[in-house]
C-alpha cells in the first residue's frame, strides 16, 4: 500500500528469500483498507520504501520508521536516509552495537481467548502498522546497552461479539520463527522532530476469509488471479479430467488464468445443477389433478426415488376435535 511518498509491503521469505528482490504478497483494497493476502506458516519481512518522487527534506533530516505487528512494537526502528527500501527481518530477540538476533515473522493461526470479549471488530491483530517520523542525528555517540524485544508475539484474539460471523475475526496473526543474525544497532543518537508525519497500515488475511467477507470476488478477474495462488481457494480439476474448452472462446485467446477460473466456475455450476430437483413438472389440470380432487385426495411429491420426482394421489387426513 502507498501513502504519499511512502510504500509498505509484505515480502515473502520462503525458500530463504529476503531483501529487495523478494516477491511481494498480493494486495487488494476494500472500503479504503488495504489487505495483503497470505497463508498460515509462511514467513515474511516488512518492507518500507521512500519513493523517488518524495519531497526533499532539510539538510540533516531523514525519516525514521517504527514498526508495530499485531499492536506490538518489534523492538527497534530503522532510518530511511534516501529514496529506497529498508527491511524489518523479524522481532528483536536481543542485540547491541555488535549484532542482533531476530526471530522471523511467520503467519500463524490465532487462538481465541474465551475470557476476553471483543467490543467491536476493530482488531489490532492481523495488522501491520508503520509510524514515519522526521528525525535528525544529535551528534552524540552513545554506548548502546543490550536490548531485548517483546517476550512473546500476540497470537490470541478476543472472542467475537455475540451474533457476529466467525470470519469477521482475524484468521491470521504473526508468530515468531527461526532466529537470524543481523547487524548491530547504530551508536549515533537520533531525535524525532514531532509526531508521525505518516501512519501506514496494512492488514493481512487468508484468501478464504477475504472471499467470505466479500473483499475478494470470484467474478473479478484480478481477484480470481489472486485466489488461484492459494490452495484453499484455487479451482481444482478432477485427476485425469480433460479441461473443457469455453464455448465462447477459441484458440490461444482462451488460455491463461481466466480460463482455469472459468473451468472451475463451470464445474461448480454443474455440481449445483446435479443437486437441483425439478418440482415444476406437476401433473396438468385435467388428468391426475382432477382425478385426485374427485376422490377427495391430495397430490404428494415422492422424492425418495433416484429418478425425477413422482406425484402420488393420497387420501386426505381428517382431523376432528
Amino acid at each position: 500500500m502507498r501513502l504519499n511518498q511512502f510504500e509498505l509491503r509484505l515480502v515473502s521469505t520462503a525458500g530463504g528469500a529476503g531483501g529487495s528482490g523478494s516477491p511481494a504478497l498480493p494486495e487488494v483494497t476494500f472500503n479504503g483498507k488495504a489487505y495483503a493476502v497470505a497463508s498460515s506458516g509462511s514467513s515474511f519481512e516488512v518492507q518500507v520504501s521512500l519513493l523517488n518522487h518524495a519531497p526533499k527534506l532539510p539538510a540533516g533530516v531523514f525519516y525514521n520508521a517504527s514498526l508495530y505487528v499485531d499492536g506490538l512494537c518489534v523492538g527497534f526502528s530503522k532510518n530511511l536516509l534516501a529514496p529506497g527500501a529498508i527491511h524489518f527481518e523479524g522481532f528483536l530477540q536481543e542485540g547491541d552495537a555488535q549484532g542482533c538476533a531476530m526471530q522471523a515473522f511467520v503467519f500463524a493461526k490465532p487462538r481465541e481467548t474465551e475470557t476476553e470479549q471483543a467490543h467491536n471488530l476493530n482488531f489490532q491483530e492481523g495488522t501491520i502498522r508503520v509510524d514515519m517520523y522526521e528525525a535528525r542525528h544529535t551528534g552524540i555517540e552513545t554506548t548502546t546497552g543490550r536490548y531485548t524485544g517483546p517476550a512473546q508475539a500476540n497470537n490470541s484474539i478476543a472472542k467475537l461479539p455475540e451474533g457476529k460471523k466467525f470470519f469477521m475475526a482475524p484468521s491470521l496473526t504473526t508468530g515468531k520463527g527461526e532466529v537470524k543474525m543481523c547487524p548491530g544497532f547504530s551508536t549515533q543518537a537520533i531525535q524525532c522532530l514531532g509526531g508521525p508525519v505518516a501512519v501506514l497500515e496494512l492488514r493481512y488475511e487468508t484468501a478464504a476469509t477475504l472471499l467470505l467477507r466479500g473483499v475478494l470476488k470470484d467474478s473479478d478477474p484480478t481477484h480470481r488471479a489472486i485466489l488461484q495462488q492459494f490452495s484453499d481457494t484455487a479451482d481444482k480439476e478432477d485427476p485425469g479430467h480433460e479441461p473443457e474448452q469455453d464455448e465462447n472462446a477459441a484458440g490461444p485467446a482462451n488460455a491463461g488464468p481466466g480460463r482455469a477460473s472459468g473451468r472451475g466456475a463451470r464445474k461448480r455450476q454443474r455440481q449445483l445443477e446435479d443437486e437441483v430437483v425439478d418440482l415444476t413438472n406437476a401433473p396438468a389440470e385435467g388428468d391426475e389433478v382432477l382425478a385426485a380432487k374427485a376422490q377427495d385426495k391430495l397430490l404428494e411429491c415422492d422424492l425418495t426415488g433416484e429418478e425425477q420426482p413422482r406425484w402420488l394421489a393420497v387420501k386426505k387426513e381428517v382431523h376432528r376435535v
